[in-house]
Formats: structure tokens, C-alpha cells, sequence
């Protein structure tokens, strides 16, 4: 044993001066070693948490809406937070890792959020859609006699649909279908036939109008003429939609017939009878032949035909003389190979439409077919394409965001 003295004299020394730096030494290795050997645990920890809670995440969205997916391309879970905490909390603990304060917030992933709505059916159509259309689009079928269809009366359906009391916006702008379908350049590469928005065309591909009737899972039968008006009557939707297209026609082939010489000459001649009275007889003779002409595009388009763009004396269906006397010669068809078809006409009046009605509309289709032939309990506002988890163990707080996709 060394004596205080002794101790002092030792560590003065070299030699005492040398264990003093090496014990220091060993002490600074040790003390970080041991925070290492902490720091390593908790990374090793953190990283079983992170794969675990992937997991667990996983395992609970696999329990997706199949019907959703089936029917429209878009997963989503419809579940409320409470299920979710249980289920996740299950998984983690069968793991190997018990959590406590958790808290579920599906906010940012609610399919009722315009925005998220808009993302799943764009990625969809542009994933998946735009590669299978060969030419899907154009509709081969025609409309039948009978246009009546299903009528929505449930009121508490009703009350549930995400686009009551949710959007309201006036109708479309009838000049601005009139202007746009006068355009000499409008083809199907027109950004307007296309649609401004890609979910115009995904609501075309997906959900069905007055000539194509192919699903057998549709409440309506037309739903395109649905999701431009809104009424919850099959054909309300569809005589609201043929007036606006009826009424766009007419003053075009108004117009048409002053501009077609052969046409504008006819009328001349059969007004010139009236005297004094000629331009009245006239302006009544356009308006009556207009009706008449556009009452037959109406069939042609009903019966899957197509419509030109700009008619010349060729592509002129009727007659003056049977205009006037009101003979029904029947549907008289153009033929016409390049001109627009009813779902086209369709696509123009989406494209003349308020984004979001349309959206909130397609939630309405969807939410009222999963609910009538698949899951009666079935919300578009509780469902989410993911969730946020935010939960503590081991002393420590964690968030975790897990997501379809």
C-alpha cells in the first residue's frame, strides 16, 4: 500500500504520469463503448420497430374493399381509427412489441378528400386504363325505346351521398357547348374531347351511359348522364342531357342552313311565297327545319352513329318540304364516318362541368352501387387508401405513416 505521500511522489513520477493518461484513456474507451453498445441497442430497436410496424400496417390494410378495387380501381380500407388501433396493436404485440398511447389518423387518406379521390382514379386510369383502350371508347351500342330506369327514393341513402349539401355550382353553359361544338378544329385530340381532367375520361371508361349499359352492378343506368345532372331519376338524367344536347344541334344546323347555299336557297324560295311577310316566313322556316334536322341527329346519335362537325349539303339528313308538313320519314342515316359520337357529347359537357361536382358525383355512383349489391354499411367517408400510427414503447415515441401504393 502507498502512503498519501508515497501516491503523490508515484503520480509525479513518469511513470505514475503514464498510468494516469492510460487510465483516463481506458476510461473515455469505455465510456464509449457503453454509449455505443446503447446507441447500437436502440438503433436495433428502432429498426425492429420500423420492420414490425411495416408489419402490422400491412397486415391491416390487406383487409381491403375488393368490390373497390374490382369495380373502380382504388383500394381502400373501411375501417374506423378504433378497429384499426385493436388490430394494429394486435399485430405488434404477436411481434414481440407492446405499445401503449396509440392513436390512429386516417385524415390525410380519406377517400371523401376531393383530392386523394382525384390522385386513386387518376393513377388508375393512367396505370392501367389508358393501356387497355384499343378503342373502348366509342359505344357500339344504341339506345332502346323505353329510357325509363331505376328511380333512387331511399332517403337515408340519399342523406349519405358525399355530394349532398357538399358542392353546389350552376349548370353548364350552354353558349359555351354552342361555341365550342361551332369550332372547325375540334378533333379527338382536342383537349376538350379528351377532357380537361383525366378523371373526366376515367369516369367515361368506368361508368356507363345511355348506349353502353354493360355493367350489372350499376344502379343506374345512366351514370354519366348522372354525374351531369344529378337527379335521382334514370330518365330525368337522360332527357336533362338530350335537351342540352338537342338544343346545342339546333342552333348549329340554324346557323348551317343560312350558310349552306343549297340549303339557304331553298328556304329563300319556299319564303318568297309570303310576300311582304318573307323574312318572318323565313326566320319560321330555319327554326322549323333546324327542330326537324336535329330531332334526326338525336336518333342518329341514339343509335350509335356519329354527328359532323360542320355539315355541307351531303351530310344533310332531311328535307324541307317534310320539315314543314311534319312527315316522319323515320330515322334517316348519315353514315357518317368522322363527326362526334353521343359519348362524345358527353365528354364535352364533362369538360364544360365543375371538376369537383363531378368528383363528388362519382363518389355518389360508387357508394350507391357497393352499398346495393356488395356491402349495405359501405361509406366512401370512412374509407382511406392508408393511415398514421403514432404510439410509444420502450420509453420512446414513434409515427409510422403506412399507405396502398
Amino acid at each position: 500500500m502507498f502512503s498519501k505521500k508515497q501516491l503523490k511522489m508515484y503520480l509525479k513520477s513518469e511513470n505514475g504520469s503514464t498510468t494516469v493518461f492510460i487510465g483516463i484513456i481506458l476510461v473515455a474507451l469505455m465510456t464509449v463503448s457503453i454509449s455505443l453498445i446503447i446507441l447500437t441497442r436502440e438503433k436495433v430497436y428502432d429498426g425492429k420497430v420500423d420492420s414490425i410496424s411495416s408489419l402490422s400496417a400491412r397486415s391491416v390494410l390487406s383487409k381491403y374493399n375488393k368490390p373497390l378495387l374490382d369495380h373502380y380501381g382504388i383500394m381502400s380500407l373501411n375501417k374506423f381509427p378504433d378497429d384499426i388501433e385493436k388490430e394494429f396493436k394486435f399485430y405488434m404485440g404477436e411481434n414481440g412489441i407492446d405499445i401503449g398511447n396509440l392513436t390512429v389518423d386516417e385524415s390525410n387518406y380519406l377517400l371523401f378528400n376531393i383530392d386523394v379521390f382525384e390522385k386513386e382514379i387518376n393513377d388508375y386510369y393512367k396505370n392501367t386504363l389508358i393501356k387497355n383502350l384499343t378503342d373502348k371508347s366509342e359505344d357500339n351500342g344504341s339506345a332502346s325505346e323505353d329510357v325509363s330506369g331505376n328511380v333512387l327514393r331511399n332517403k337515408t341513402v340519399i342523406a349519405m351521398l358525399p355530394s349532398k349539401d357538399t358542392y353546389n355550382v350552376s349548370d353548364i353553359d350552354k353558349a359555351s357547348l354552342v361555341d365550342m361544338l361551332k369550332s372547325n378544329n375540334i378533333s379527338r385530340n382536342d383537349k376538350f374531347l379528351l377532357g380537361k381532367f383525366t378523371s373526366n375520361e376515367y369516369a367515361l371508361a368506368i361508368f356507363t351511359n345511355h348506349l353502353n349499359k354493360k355493367r350489372e352492378t350499376s344502379f343506374f343506368k345512366n351514370e354519366i348522364e348522372y354525374i351531369l345532372t344529378g337527379k335521382f331519376n334514370d330518365e330525368d338524367n337522360y332527357k336533362s342531357v338530350r335537351r342540352k344536347i338537342f338544343l346545342a344541334r339546333e342552333i348549329i344546323n340554324a346557323a348551317e342552313i343560312i350558310a349552306i347555299p343549297e340549303l339557304d336557297a331553298e328556304v329563300t324560295a319556299m319564303a318568297s311565297l309570303g310576300g311582304p311577310f318573307e323574312p318572318a316566313v323565313k326566320a319560321t322556316l330555319v327554326a322549323v327545319w333546324a327542330t326537324f334536322e336535329t330531332s334526326n341527329d338525336l336518333k342518329i346519335l341514339e343509335h350509335g352513329g356519329k354527328i359532323p362537325i360542320k355539315k355541307n349539303k351531303d351530310s344533310w339528313a332531311t328535307d324541307i318540304k317534310s320539315a314543314v308538313e311534319g312527315i316522319d320519314n323515320g330515322y334517316i342515316d348519315n353514315k357518317a364516318k368522322v363527326g362526334l359520337s353521343y359519348k362524345d357529347y358527353l365528354r364535352i359537357l364533362l369538360a364544360l362541368k365543375d371538376k369537383n361536382l363531378i368528383l363528388y358525383r362519382m363518389m355518389d355512383l360508387i357508394q350507391i352501387n357497393i352499398q346495393g349489391y356488395y356491402d349495405e354499411e359501405f361509406l366512401i367517408k370512412s374509407s382511406a387508401t392508408g393511415f398514421a400510427v403514432n404510439f410509444s414503447t420502450n420509453g420512446r415515441k414513434y409515427i409510422y405513416d403506412e399507405k396502398y401504393h
